[in-house]
């Protein structure tokens, strides 16, 4: 497969999409919450959706990094957004309420959803009207001791209302 060209389509259906799905651009984030990297790109992503507008669509996949047991556990907490609108707000709360993701950041998001704070500590099926694709896992990123570097990827911000 080359280098530029996803695992899948995008499916307006299963994925978690913001903007038009004729808009000329498509970016596909694989991320996870507890990525050091995917944190940092959030806030710039923001800016390329405001910077594009409507000619850019921006799609999460969920991949929670491999072996990292808070990851997969605020991936299947979010799933259980029961709309897109709602989806969206967690996923910024997970992204961007503390420095790095904690068991308090997921407290808050299960309060919010209104769903048991355990409840990302066994497997669940995501609740919501829309069937998401399949979730995968990803190694942690290694970084040198001390390495404070911040990823200059994207980032994202609260969708507007017409999205």
């Amino acid at each position: 497969m080359p280098g530029n060209r996803l695992d899948r389509s995008v499916d307006d259906e299963s994925d978690h999409v913001l903007g038009p799905a004729d808009a000329p651009i498509t970016l596909v984030e694989y991320g996870s919450y507890a990525c050091p990297y995917c944190r940092a790109a959030n806030e710039r992503i923001a800016e390329v959706r405001d910077q594009f507008g409507d000619r850019m669509r921006y799609v999460f996949r969920q991949r929670p990094l491999t072996g990292v047991e808070i990851a997969r556990r605020a991936a299947e907490l979010v799933e259980r957004a029961p709309d897109p609108k709602r989806f969206w707000e967690e996923h910024i709360k997970l992204m961007t309420r503390s420095e790095t993701l904690t068991e308090e950041d997921l407290k808050t998001v299960a309060r919010d959803l209104g769903v048991p704070v355990d409840c990302g500590r066994r497997k669940i099926r995501p609740s919501s009207a829309r069937r998401r694709g399949s979730m995968r896992t990803r190694p942690a990123p290694r970084r040198a001791a001390g390495d404070r570097r911040r990823a200059s990827s994207c980032s994202w911000r609260q969708p507007s209302p017409s999205q």
